[in-house]
């Protein structure tokens, strides 16, 4: 899909999981709200131990782990786990392309 086409995040959110989801509040264009690769270490590490994050939570661990806080700007991967999000990532946009209940015109 073109990126002007894609409409706002929520937007996207729903082409992808076929499923409208009301109350998300958009983030305004041009602002990175990424994590850094040490806030998705810990992020992860916290899920796998069962824990619950509240939407606050995981902001604060974002915060914590922040360029500004000494974070890093980009996650690095080995060259299998590159491999590996390759696949499944091109994999995903088959399926999204394949699927014509996905009106990309809208």
């Amino acid at each position: 899909m073109p990126y002007a086409k894609r409409g706002t995040n929520a937007d996207l959110l729903a082409l992808m999981t076929k499923t409208k989801i009301d109350g998300l509040q958009e983030v305004p264009r041009g602002t990175n709200t990424s994590a850094t690769s040490e806030a998705i270490f810990e992020l992860q590490a916290r899920l796998a131990a069962k824990e619950e994050l509240s939407e606050e939570t995981v902001q604060q661990i974002k915060d914590d782990h922040s360029v500004a806080n000494g974070g890093t700007v980009y996650n690095p991967m080995t060259p299998a786990q590159k491999s590996t999000f390759t696949r499944r990532y091109n994999a995903d946009l088959k399926a999204m392309q394949d699927d014509t209940s996905i009106d990309y015109a809208g």
